[in-house]
């Protein structure tokens, strides 16, 4: 399970258009998607984002909705 303290996440992406991307969570560890939320990122910015004290979770993973290199980045402390 990942530890209680994650901070923050760290979005990127090389389209020349806004993207969507949507973080999902397994908070079981058995397959159990669920969304946690879908961020729009803005074309050549960064998107931050801080999870809450209490956030728990087996497994995080991301999708865009669009074909597009991004890069998300999660910072532990």
């Amino acid at each position: 399970m990942l530890p209680t303290t994650l901070i923050n996440s760290l979005a990127a992406h090389s389209s020349d258009e806004d993207i969507a991307i949507t973080v999902e969570v397994d908070i079981t560890g058995y397959g159990e998607w669920k969304t946690y939320r879908k961020f729009e990122v803005p074309e050549g910015e960064l998107m931050t984002h801080r999870f809450p004290d209490d956030f728990n979770a087996y497994w995080i993973r991301t999708t865009s909705d669009k074909d597009t290199t991004a890069t998300a980045q999660l910072r532990y402390e």
